[in-house]
């Protein structure tokens, strides 16, 4: 099979890109021809001559530029030229789509119906049925630009600008008016809680085919010994709830917390761990494998504390596949991978601080079994051989349902 695989990024950023690389593996080492398409970027691991140019929305500081912008967001005409001739010298038998939106646009999925072939898109944020693709707004969950009304992501300013908000809007009215969502043969969600979401809006069961975030099994490996204290992993931004874990942090300060990853807040937090002098935390910046791999092994409890609708988050399913006990959310995909009593209300700062002291405190064996039980739950559901056999199946349906 010849399989086109398209993401706006050819480099690591988070989960979905780590995905799309990982697809992209199993297609070759089973024996597939892969091509890819994106856009150009300086941190690129791999490019070719068909991307199209780097689309910089927030250098665009004059009224041309951001009208150009927000062109190429609404429709890329240039990416679908190219994209159009990848398509013709690459002869794909399928189209693999993840995130196309903003700088790529659906104008691609003009090209893929023009050659009549199928497609599947992976849904890693809620993107498709709302401007507002994290369902959260002004440090709380939002739908109200959702099922439909996505004026109201530029009424309430859901993307935390004018023109952002405006175009977000814009975009999201443009493709449900060109019904580009029915164009799509098949779309992958990584977690039922994402599937329920996209069904709620409209969207037909028969096409979403749920297959969750993995890991590679070389990456399962249960560490029999424990480390200290407490660990956070992911990007340092509103939605993760990290403001409500320094003040979990207040309430317990004999107990150290390591705060790994980059993000627009980190400068607001370590101001207030500076201002309100919580010694028992430190930041210690972007980190990637395997020295992120050292740090959660270094570690007692891994602590996820996101406000947001989390969709399949690999940091829950790294942290568990290391044989840590990782403590989350009750939201999101969260629901799915951790058992009711490593989750807890992100919003109930004492009980969050309860939770993470019961766990601290627990007798050795128990919390040794408890790691083992999650050990064996994301090493059997959430590995790549599993991962493979599903999605060739997702390929097979989606070619079904182009004949």
């Amino acid at each position: 099979m010849r399989v086109l695989l398209v993401n706006k990024f050819w480099h690591i950023r988070g989960g979905a890109d780590r995905m799309v690389f990982l697809t992209k593996d199993l297609l070759e080492k089973n024996g597939h021809q892969t091509q890819i398409f994106g856009m150009r970027h300086p941190k690129n691991i791999i490019e070719n001559e068909y991307f199209v140019d780097y689309v910089d929305y927030d250098s665009a500081n004059s009224l041309w530029k951001k009208l150009k912008a927000a062109g190429k967001m609404i429709y890329n005409f240039d990416a679908k030229k190219k994209f159009d001739k990848l398509v013709r010298d690459f002869q794909p038998d399928l189209i693999h789509f993840h995130n196309i939106y903003h700088q790529l646009s659906f104008s691609l999925v003009d090209v893929a119906r023009k050659y009549k072939i199928p497609t599947v898109m992976t849904l890693h944020d809620y993107k498709l049925i709302s401007p507002n693709y994290n369902l959260f707004h002004d440090g709380k969950i939002c739908e109200r630009s959702a099922r439909g009304k996505y004026y109201r992501c530029f009424t309430h300013n859901c993307l935390g600008g004018f023109w952002r908000s405006l175009l977000g809007m814009l975009e999201a009215y443009f493709v449900s008016w060109r019904g580009y969502k029915k164009m799509i043969d098949l779309y992958i969600p990584s977690s039922e809680f994402l599937k329920a979401k996209f069904i709620a809006d409209g969207f037909s069961a028969g096409k979403l085919v749920v297959i969750p975030n993995v890991l590679p099994m070389s990456q399962f490996k249960f560490a029999d010994d424990e480390g200290d204290g407490v660990v956070f992993t992911g990007r340092l931004s509103k939605e993760k709830g990290l403001e409500n874990l320094l003040s979990a942090a207040k309430l317990l300060p004999d107990v150290k917390f390591k705060i790994a990853g980059a993000g627009p807040l980190e400068p607001e937090l370590k101001e207030r761990i500076k201002k309100e002098r919580l010694t028992n935390v430190k930041f210690l910046g972007y980190k990637i494998w395997p020295e992120l791999e050292r740090l959660i092994e270094s570690a007692k409890l891994v602590v996820l504390p996101s406000l947001w609708y989390e969709n399949c988050p690999l940091s829950a399913i790294e942290a568990a596949g290391l044989g840590r006990v990782v403590l989350a959310s009750n939201r999101g995909g969260f629901v799915e991978i951790l058992p009711e009593s490593m989750r807890f209300d992100p919003d109930d700062i004492k009980a969050m601080a309860e939770k993470i002291k019961y766990w601290l405190e627990l007798n050795v064996e128990k919390r040794k079994s408890a790691r083992q039980a999650l050990f064996n739950h994301v090493k059997n559901n959430y590995n790549a051989d599993l991962y493979w056999s599903e999605l060739i199946k997702a390929y097979e349906k989606a070619a079904g349902k182009k004949n």
